[in-house]
């Protein structure tokens, strides 16, 4: 059969359509949905990324609010008490509050409790005291109610005249306790030892006692109240060749406050009584949680944790500046050699060339007293050696 000129025409017009449809379906089509599908791929990262930098933006936020919570959290624990069940604590910063003599008191105490606020549990405790006192020393007391950085909370004031000069009345007192929130227990105090009156010299007379001798302190550094006493000259140091140094730590307060008169400047001092001054001259930070020593055969001799050798042995020991006897014991009521004051001072100053002898020269050239460390340093140190070179150091360092 023979195909005319036309139905040639129509079939190649035919077979070019059904190419060019084929070219198309293959070529553009199958293009256009691969690019469809990367646009959808392209639109969905860039909606991933654009949550990704939201994220990002929101975890920032988080911080932030997280940092604020924080800080307002730890401004909440600062201006509240804890650890009010154990009364111990309140009891002596009433006694505190009440150093005044011409205040007289009458203080009753309610057993912690627990209140609910907002859902939350705390504990609080009230305290009702009746009083007489002149208006000015009731006005110093209520001020020092309201400036203390732990709130005290007013809740009753009744004030009559008992006389022309004097005034009677009773109060209310609220305090709560936010540590069942916060999880944080703070002492407000701390009992120490009495090793000061420790005495190197069983024949030498006994340390008159201050009137107000205390044993415990406060150990709240941002705190408004002020419990430690103004320092008061020792007597056994008049005309001593390193009087004004120990006068200067007195006024720093270094030594305890432990209401002993005497300095006993010529006595030996002890490695725990030479921690305990190292520890408030440079002010080690106080453990979290404390060192267990009871691995040294002596660790009974350190006592409490809360007394000042213990927590001083504690600090300086969690530093690394303070090391044990090669037979497992601290010794914390020998007597410290210059050799141990060298090596305990090459850790605290940093300082691998610090010598005993150096400052030896120092103290003989200001005050004529030739150190026997400076023939031998392993002989111990007297309380006024230690005494003087505190203060030279504090000298170098202006603190």
């Amino acid at each position: 059969m023979s195909i005319s000129k036309r139905d040639k025409v129509l079939l190649l017009v035919f077979v070019f359509i059904l190419l060019f449809y084929g070219s198309y379906r293959v070529i553009v089509v199958d293009q256009l949905a691969i690019i469809n599908q990367r646009k959808a791929e392209l639109t969905n990262i860039r909606n991933q990324k654009d949550l990704m930098n939201e994220l990002v933006n929101n975890k920032e936020q988080i911080d932030v609010d997280l940092r604020a919570i924080n800080a307002e959290v730890s401004k909440l624990k600062r201006s509240h008490f804890s650890l009010i069940q154990e009364q111990e604590e309140i009891i002596l910063l009433m006694n505190e509050f009440m150093a005044n003599p011409d205040l007289r008191p009458n203080i009753a105490f309610t057993q912690p409790s627990n209140e609910t606020i907002s859902n939350s549990e705390i504990s609080s405790m009230y305290i009702t005291l009746n009083y007489e006192s002149t208006y000015t020393d009731l006005l110093n007391l209520l001020r020092t109610f309201w400036q203390f950085d732990r709130k005290i909370l007013i809740n009753q004031l009744s004030v009559s005249a008992a006389s022309e000069n004097h005034l009677s009345g009773s109060f209310e007192l609220a305090i709560y306790d936010l540590s069942p929130i916060t999880g944080d227990r703070d002492r407000l105090f701390m009992w120490f030892e009495n090793i000061e009156n420790f005495k190197t010299n069983p024949y030498a007379f006994a340390n008159p006692q201050l009137p107000d001798h205390e044993r415990y302190a406060f150990i709240d550094p941002e705190t408004a109240l002020q419990i430690e006493k103004p320092y008061k000259p020792f007597q056994d140091v008049s005309g001593h060749w390193a009087e004004s140094a120990i006068h200067n730590l007195g006024e720093r307060r270094v030594f305890l406050p432990t209401g002993s008169l005497n300095f006993e400047p010529d006595e030996y001092v002890t490695r725990g009584l030479f921690i305990i001054w190292m520890d408030r001259f440079f002010q080690w930070p106080v453990p979290d949680e404390p060192v267990d020593l009871t691995g040294f055969d002596d660790h009974d001799t350190l006592g409490r944790y809360e007394g000042s050798v213990s927590r001083a042995v504690f600090s300086g020991y969690q530093s690394g500046l303070i090391v044990g006897h090669e037979d497992n014991t601290l010794r914390p009521l020998d007597p410290i050699t210059y050799e141990e004051t060298e090596l305990a001072m090459r850790r605290i100053l940093d300082n691998e060339d610090f010598t005993w002898n150096e400052y030896a020269e120092i103290i003989l050239d200001l005050t004529d007293y030739s150190s026997p460390g400076i023939e031998d340093i392993t002989l111990p140190m007297t309380r006024a050696e230690a005494a003087y070179f505190l203060y030279l150091i504090a000298e170098e360092n202006n603190r």
